[in-house]
């Protein structure tokens, strides 16, 4: 299976990031970390939000 990540924001769209197969919270943390921040950091006041799925929501992922 093939699933997308990606972000949106007021100031346009951020990138588009293709998963093959299922993520974890090590590959959450791995998008975030490889192409959400370097996107977020160019924008203040931002909000971050997610839909709850168990990789986002895991202890690791909160803490991080």
């Amino acid at each position: 299976s093939v699933m997308f990540w990606g972000c949106f924001g007021w100031h346009g769209v951020g990138p588009l990031v293709v998963v093959k197969g299922n993520i974890d919270s090590d590959d959450y943390i791995n998008i975030l970390a490889n192409n959400f921040i370097l996107w977020v950091n160019n924008y203040s006041n931002s909000i971050f939000q997610q839909n709850g799925a168990s990789c986002h929501t895991s202890t690791y992922s909160v803490w991080w």
